[in-house]
Order: C-alpha cells, then sequence, then structure tokens
C-alpha cells in the first residue's frame, strides 16, 4: 500500500494520486502542487497531504494484486497464454534467454529491451490530439475476441510531450494498462498466438504485425522502428 509522503515533495517527483502515478509540475505554498497524471496527461491542483509515496512491489506481488482483479470468468487457456509473456520476462530479467519455440533466438538482455521498446509504444499516444494508444487499438484478431480483462478502459490520452518521450511500464500504476500493454507486444513478438473466435486458423506472426500496424499512426510506427535499429 503507498504510503503518506514524510519527506519535501519537489518539481519532477513522481508520486501516487487516487491509485494514479502522477508527477509534480509546480508548488502553491507550502500545501498545494499542480500534478500531471502520468498516463493521461490530466493535470489538476491537490493537496500534499492527498499525495502517496510511489509503492515498490515486487514482480511477485505486482503478480499476486493483479490476479486479484482478474474476474473468474476468465478463460484459462487465455490466462496461461497471457502470463507467458511475464514468465519470458521474469526469466530474462535473472539472465536466461526465453523459450526459443515461442520468442525465437534472442538473448535475455535483447529480449528484455524489445519488450520494453513495445510496450511503451503501445502505452503512448503518437496523436497530436486526445486519442487511444496503440494498445487500445490493435484489431480484435490480437485480443481473440473481447477479453476485457486485457482491454482499456475506453479513454484517451493527452498527446505524447517530445521532452519528456514515450512512456514507459515501469511508470504504470494501472494494473489494466500494464496488462495491455504486456498482452499487445505478446502478440507481436511470440511466434505463435491462439487462433482468434472468429478466426479460421492461427494467425502468423506476420499477419499479426501488418493487421496490427496498419491502424496506427505512422509516427508511432516511426519511432517504433528507429527503436528497433539502436
Amino acid at each position: 500500500m503507498a504510503t503518506p509522503l514524510r519527506l519535501e515533495v519537489g518539481i519532477g517527483t513522481v508520486v501516487v494520486h487516487r491509485d494514479r502515478l502522477v508527477v509534480v509540475e509546480q508548488r502553491f505554498g507550502t500545501d498545494r502542487v499542480r500534478i500531471r497524471d502520468l498516463a493521461t496527461g490530466e493535470r489538476l491542483n491537490a493537496a500534499i497531504g492527498a499525495l502517496r509515496s510511489r509503492p515498490t512491489l515486487s514482480a511477485a506481488d505486482l503478480g499476486r494484486r493483479e490476479e486479484m482483479l482478474r474476474t473468474t470468468a476468465e478463460r484459462p487457456w487465455q490466462v496461461g497464454t497471457a502470463r507467458e509473456i511475464q514468465s519470458a520476462v521474469d526469466g530474462a530479467l535473472r539472465g536466461a534467454d526465453p523459450p526459443e519455440d515461442l520468442w525465437g533466438l534472442i538473448e535475455a538482455n535483447e529480449f528484455l529491451h524489445v519488450v520494453r521498446d513495445v510496450t511503451s509504444w503501445a502505452i503512448t499516444n503518437f496523436e497530436s490530439f486526445l486519442a487511444h494508444p496503440p494498445a487500445y487499438v490493435v484489431p480484435p484478431c490480437l485480443y481473440l475476441g473481447a477479453f476485457e480483462p486485457f482491454r482499456w478502459p475506453d479513454r484517451r490520452l493527452a498527446p505524447r510531450d517530445a521532452r519528456i518521450g514515450a512512456n514507459r511500464l515501469d511508470r504504470v500504476f494501472d494494473p489494466s494498462m500494464r496488462r495491455a500493454a504486456l498482452w499487445t507486444a505478446r502478440s507481436l513478438l511470440a511466434t505463435r498466438h491462439p487462433r482468434p473466435l472468429h478466426e479460421s486458423r492461427a494467425l502468423s506472426l506476420n499477419e499479426r504485425r501488418q493487421r496490427a500496424f496498419r491502424h496506427q499512426n505512422v509516427e508511432g510506427l516511426a519511432w517504433l522502428v528507429a527503436r528497433a535499429r539502436h
């Protein structure tokens, strides 16, 4: 659980406000601040007493927390599929290469970089107006039908701030946003993927990527390509 702040709150400090990660942009006197939601870009004034320090959760604790948020209507094979990328990331953090049969021939460090870039792309609005990020607008074939636990709430994000860059998964506190980003990455990186409910066969990796990228902002795709060349 997030704890009340005991230290001085400075400009640029990342804190929690109403269970969301925000950054402090301005102070008013001794007890109020101007904050910006890191996910939506929404700005508002808040009392310092309403802010909480950012919690530090282990991967296991975060997994248990998200497990509690899932509904009993989930299909076991879908949950297992989603956990594959979590398992691969956990292993890569320990230095183990991800399973070649699912992720191809890739080393642990490179895999972590790719997942970081794809999830950052997935949760960033590259449009110049309020819009859904890529994790929400990918075609239904990547979501296996209306699988709501891995869908975003129907909200739009503020455009990307060029001074800050793309969003990062480690700055996202909302479990639904984290799940959508990881599920999108799994859909676009894994060599195999379950057959969509409305398709007669499973889609290949290239087919999944073509369908997903066809609907995306050109600037966002250019950003992703540039990251892949680093």
